[in-house]
């Protein structure tokens, strides 16, 4: 080795990355052979006085047992000024615009905060190298990250709980990347069978054995290791000096911080210091930022960069400074803020499926923190008394009556579980189908102090993700010991101890029999869920939940949604049902007299919020005024239901349930579009949406005024179709549509509405990807539940709801249009979503022209390859295609986006420019905005109110005010569909649950299945269809058995767990397989089905 060789790599061995990572070092050059070349340095120095040496090749020096180096591939030239980061590029502020834009993908030179279950780090991203082949465990896998100690590990996207986009910069990464995936040392990644050889030599000494012993993974397998690359390693010590520099100035920032957010956001301290004696004395300015913070807090929900806002003017003030609204933090504050709002859990929840995007968090509800804090209080006091020497001699005569208290609150509690279980398990309840009564358990009544721990073990099963600290966990599984009612975890069985299993385990009609203190399950199928699965069966086991409970509906955001909505409507009770209307403002509507308004909904719709209506002119022309249910009337926005709303977001609708954005007394008080046959207003209040078309769809001109309608017919989507299939025959005797005048109506608007479709589709370049997903109907309704609500005793309940489900292959095709016949065509539910289409684009249009600040949507497109494959792929007139079309060529449309800014929308083929000149419409700068329901969705209800500002000459909301609430609209946008999904799936599989239960008991007798859960069941019982979703091979350690995921066609693409063997490389995405279904799985709130492939 050359001097200048020698002397790079003793600046790396200085260096925090070679430092740090000494266990990843050691095995690219061992500290003896390191050793030995220093020696060496002298002798070699004084042979090449006279005359420079040539460098020798790299490999002429490589330790045994490593491979030689590439050098074409890996000897790169590397620029002088490359190779550190600048003092500048140490730096990284955070900007505002930024943060609320659109959601961003993680990038190579992104720093991420990356959380586990129980563990949590940070790093850069750092690009990886594609390979084919890869299969197994952590396929799926797509970002590598290096770490503060040099370490690299493979994480998925969705483990990312904070994005700082371009920290270094992509260039760096890259020459940063390692070259094979095998380099990353990541415990998803592949291993080698080769066990770890350590070099059994005299010059190791002991330090550098250990070193080496430490490298090698747990199960003594050994990765493929880094070949000593100099260049690439300097690149990477660099980055880690930029995420050491991070990590110290966050911690610093901590320190600096954490007085004000004590002060700001923790609301004890907060009503302490306003509720003080010395408030006169203190700054007026202090006092209005903790009502700043009290009621950010009683929002319920808020985000990082707000709450980052607030505390950086407040310690402005508090430091004499000139308070400015700042438009860039630094990534050190921010990082800060994030940390401590994760370390307070009783307080901040983070959404574990959308906080990466929105860094969004849910504040608890007080009762719901109370709850929290005494019974943990109640559990340590008793541990206290148990443990040895824990109350005696030492405490107070005040702390001794507080430790006996909390025993006898525990003790009498689980007592009464202990009985209600005890009862249940001797008697037995009715269990006829539809009869869903209940009995009390032995007449055991709960009493408060049972409700609190009650609830609070519904607390518990309502955590979905362990993102941060549990704190219900550990307390939950103390009271449930205390019962008796713990568990028996049955031996793990690998798939070679087939024979060994026990008797009762293949025989589903005799199941081993059941004790108060001994419930078999197996926590390989629980998995990291056990504790939430423990704690749900208890629940249901002491009568405190229904045996048909959707887990979904203990969820704490919706249940922390729902009591902050409560505690807001309890703060202002009186103003709350004040409903009037402005008589200035009613003046100025447009009143629509015997024009007939067409209000089309399915038959079980709750909020009835659009209606449409037909204006033929003189010259063949048509105005088609589309009718908006219009809150704002009753509703100003700072009423208490406005505000209610705003923390809501959304109705929410489960099969079983739902949660609406406005109680029902104001929905049903002239908001909600009704009859007029039925309606006891006379005239209905709206805001009209309207455009002037022409018999090819092209719009001429459009308008937006509040208005009055009085002549409303609500019709559902299945009469509508019916006319259009089979014209007036069969019409019901009070069918609106036994008049001529109305069927003719209704039939021009479903024409308009293929043309204005077509328009977007061969103008706008479009795409109507739809997906056909399974429909559930829970009866009867409203449908016995205790999830939100404690009885005064255990109530256990005989028989089971009735589940029916619709299902469509996802790859069958599109059902084609009632009225036009054509692959995706107009029915009557295409026909309304067009109509509601053209008022979103309307509002848009009028905004822009006004200069109206709105939460405009956006999509961006995909590249050119893929909008070339969906263009050949979707119906060329009607743009219909179903999106497994797209999932199976690893196509995904981008989500799309709010942003005050209008601009292309891909998916709905709108854009801001005119596209094509030789076909005008009005519509060419305006994008597309939603206004159409604003009775259940917040971001609706909120254009409405900046319309009306405009339209009224009022105040209305600033850019900058409006862009602060896009992250937590996204985030409520995801959440909501989320849960909304995830219930939808629970009644699936226990619809599919009790088929196969069923079957085993008594196999498919004549009909049976058929006549008690009608025609689907038979073919869930049969071999099936099933494409893969998802080609990523997943291993479970504890039981040797790796699965794929795959989309079932029959329930319209449910997802399940296939069986696979590990050695096999994963079928590519939409590959269709034969499959059986094996069994359901059920835990806690997570539940699967597992199939085979026939």
């Amino acid at each position: 080795m050359s001097v200048r060789q020698w002397r790079r790599m003793h600046m790396l061995r200085q260096s925090p990355y070679f430092s740090i990572n000494v266990r990843s070092r050691c095995m690219a050059m061992s500290a003896a052979s390191l050793r030995q070349e220093q020696r060496g340095r002298s002798v070699r120095s004084a042979q090449s006085n006279s005359t420079e040496s040539k460098d020798p090749e790299p490999t002429a020096r490589r330790p045994s047992r490593r491979p030689p180096l590439e050098l074409p591939e890996r000897n790169r030239s590397v620029g002088k000024k490359e190779n550190y980061l600048s003092p500048e590029d140490m730096k990284y502020n955070v900007s505002i615009g930024a943060s609320a834009s659109k959601i961003q993908e993680i990038q190579p030179g992104d720093f991420v905060e990356v959380r586990r279950t129980g563990r949590t780090f940070s790093g850069v991203v750092l690009p990886i190298p594609e390979e084919h082949d890869l299969s197994g465990s952590g396929a799926g896998t797509s970002l590598a990250v290096v770490l503060i100690s040099g370490v690299m590990e493979l994480v998925r996207s969705t483990d990312v709980m904070l994005q700082f986009p371009e920290f270094v910069s992509k260039n760096l990464a890259a020459q940063a990347a390692p070259l094979k995936r095998d380099y990353v040392a990541a415990s998803t990644a592949r291993m080698s069978a080769t066990p770890l050889a350590l070099p059994k030599t005299d010059a190791v000494s002991h330090e550098d054995t250990v070193a080496l012993r430490q490298s090698a993974s747990s199960e003594n397998f050994l990765m493929e290791q880094e070949p000593l690359d100099l260049p690439r390693f300097e690149k990477r010590a660099s980055i880690i000096r930029k995420i050491r520099l991070m990590q110290r100035d966050t911690d610093l920032e901590l320190q600096r911080i954490f007085p004000a957010f004590r002060a700001l956001f923790l609301q004890d301290q907060i009503e302490s210091e306003l509720n003080s004696s010395q408030l006169r004395n203190r700054n007026r300015n202090e006092d209005r930022y903790l009502r700043r913070a009290l009621d950010l807090l009683r929002r319920g929900s808020f985000t990082n960069i707000e709450a980052t806002q607030l505390l950086t003017q407040y310690l402005a003030m508090s430091s004499d400074k000139e308070v400015k609204s700042e438009q860039n933090f630094s990534g050190e504050t921010v990082f800060a803020m994030h940390t401590l709002f994760m370390n307070y859990p009783k307080q901040f929840l983070v959404d574990s499926t959308t906080h990466r995007h929105s860094q969004m968090f849910t504040y608890r509800s007080m009762h719901e923190q109370k709850i929290l804090d005494r019974v943990s209080t109640w559990d340590r006091n008793c541990r206290t008394i148990e443990c040895p020497g824990g109350s005696s001699g030492t405490a107070s005569k005040e702390d001794n009556l507080e430790l006996t208290e909390a025993m006898e609150i525990l003790d009498g509690f689980c007592s009464r579980a202990r009985a209600a279980i005890k009862w249940k398990e001797q008697k037995t309840i009715r269990t006829v189908q539809q009869d869903l009564a209940y009995q009390h358990g032995q007449n055991i009544q709960w009493t408060n102090t049972d409700k609190e721990i009650i609830q609070f073990l519904k607390i518990s099963v309502g955590n979905r993700r362990e993102l941060q600290e549990d704190p219900t966990g550990s307390v939950a599984m103390s009271i449930i010991k205390r019962v008796g009612a713990h568990v028996h975890l049955a031996p793990i069985v690998h798939p070679s101890m087939e024979l060994l299993k026990p008797p009762y385990a293949e025989s589903p009609v005799a199941p081993r029999p059941k004790t108060l203190s001994d419930t078999n399950t197996s926590v390989t199928t629980a998995g990291t869920d056990l504790q939430h699965a423990l704690v749900y069966n208890f629940l249901i086991r002491i009568g405190s939940l229904t045996p048909w409970e959707d887990p979904n509906a203990l969820d704490t955001y919706l249940k922390n949604i729902e009591d902050n909505a409560n505690q807001t409507a309890e703060a202002s009770n009186e103003k709350r049902y004040s409903l009037s209307l402005n008589h200035e403002e009613e003046q100025r509507r447009l009143r629509f007299k015997n024009l007939p308004v067409f209000v089309i909904d399915s038959a079980n719709a709750h909020e009835l919020d659009d209606g449409i209506s037909l204006d033929k002119q003189g010259d063949g022309t048509y105005w088609v005024h589309v009718h908006i249910a219009d809150p704002t009337a009753r509703i100003p926005q700072d009423h208490p239901l406005a505000l209610e709303a705003q923390q809501k977001y959304s109705s929410i609708y489960f099969p079983q349930a739902q949660w609406p954005l406005f109680p029902a007394f104001a929905v049903y008080n002239g908001m909600s579009l009704t009859d007029s046959k039925s309606s006891r207003e006379e005239k209905q209040q709206v805001m009209t949406f309207s455009a002037h078309l022409d018999r090819d769809g092209r719009v001429l001109d459009y308008a937006v005024r509040p208005a009055l309608i009085q002549n409303v017919h609500t019709v559902s989507y299945d009469e509508v179709n019916e006319l259009f299939s089979s014209g007036h025959t069969n019409l019901q005797p009070d069918s609106v549509f036994r008049s001529e005048e109305c069927r003719d109506q209704i039939k021009t608007l479903a024409d308009l509405a293929g043309k204005l479709n077509s328009r977007r589709i061969g103008i706008g370049k479009g795409v109507n990807a739809s997906s056909q997903a399974s429909d559930v109907f829970v009866s009867p309704l409203p449908l016995p539940s205790l999830a939100a609500a404690t009885p005064d005793g255990p109530r256990y309940y005989g028989g089971f709801p009735n589940i029916t489900v619709t299902a469509t292959d996802p790859l069958t095709p599109l059902r084609s249009g009632t009225f036009d016949g054509l692959p995706g065509g107009i029915s009557a539910e295409n026909m309304v979503s067009e109509m509601m289409l053209l008022a979103g684009r309307v509002a848009a249009n009028f905004s822009a022209r006004n200069n109206i600040v709105m939460p405009y949507r956006l999509q961006d497109p995909p590249d050119a390859e893929q909008v070339a494959v969906i263009d050949k792929l979707k119906n060329p007139v009607t743009g219909a295609l179903p999106v497994m079309e797209l999932q199976k060529r690893d196509i995904f449309l981008s989500p799309a986006y709010f942003s005050a800014v209008p601009g292309r929308h891909y998916g709905l083929g709108i854009g801001v420019a005119q596209l094509d000149n030789t076909d005008p419409s009005v519509f060419h700068g305006g994008g597309y905005v939603r206004v159409t329901s604003p009775l259940r969705r917040y971001a609706d209800l909120l254009s409405h109110y900046q319309l009306k500002a405009s339209l009224l000459g009022k105040k209305s909301l600033r850019p900058e005010e409006l862009v602060f609430q896009f992250p937590r609209f996204e985030r409520m946008e995801s959440w909501v569909k989320q849960i909304e999904r995830s219930s939808q799936r629970f009644w699936l599989w226990t619809y599919v649950d009790r088929v196969l239960t069923r079957f085993r008991e008594a196999g498919d007798e004549p009909g049976r299945l058929q006549n008690e859960f009608g025609s689907l069941a038979k073919e869930l019982v049969k071999p099936m269809k099933a494409f893969v979703g998802v080609p990523d091979v997943r291993l479970s350690y504890d039981t040797l058995q790796a699965k794929i995921r795959v989309n079932l066609m029959c329930l319209g693409g449910y997802p399940a767990d296939c069986i696979w063997e590990p050695s096999r490389p994963a079928p590519p995405r939409g590959t269709i397989l034969d499959i059986v279904i094996k069994e359901t799985i059920s835990a806690g709130s997570k539940r699967t089905i597992v199939c085979d492939t026939a």
